[in-house]
């Protein structure tokens, strides 16, 4: 997801890993922030060497640009957990290196959660499912 990008999203109850959200900013829910879910309940998350582990195997990301970078970090780092709890979710932005996600303000709860991103349908040159 890009700035400028119009997206048609779903309201939905329960995310799956992976899916892109559309969030209340903990730090202000007047603002809406759109992450990635990249941990449910129960999930490991670690960075090392610019690679994403979840529950200790290596995760693909394709959505990533190849000058993305992620510093290195384990989920207690940021959270003093060594699993996210259920019920919760780790987000991030698919622009690591400049993103407010929840290395900055911690797990999401379903109170934060809008809606699922389904379609970017605007600039019509970027119209795909999501």
């Amino acid at each position: 997801m890009y700035d400028g990008q119009y997206t048609i999203s779903l309201k939905m109850i329960k995310p799956n890993r992976g899916d892109i959200v559309v969030i209340k900013a903990p730090d202000n829910p007047q603002l809406r922030y759109i992450k990635r879910v990249v941990g449910i309940g129960g999930d490991t998350i670690q960075v090392k060497n610019n690679q994403l582990y979840i529950n200790g195997q290596l995760t693909k990301e394709p959505y990533l640009t190849p000058d993305a970078k992620t510093e290195d970090f384990i989920l207690g780092d940021f959270t003093g957990r060594a699993h996210v709890p259920y019920g919760c979710y780790f987000v991030m932005g698919d622009n690591r290196s400049n993103s407010l996600d929840s290395r900055s303000f911690g797990y999401i709860t379903p109170d934060n959660l809008e809606s699922v991103v389904k379609f970017v349908i605007f600039p019509f040159q970027d119209f795909k499912t999501v």
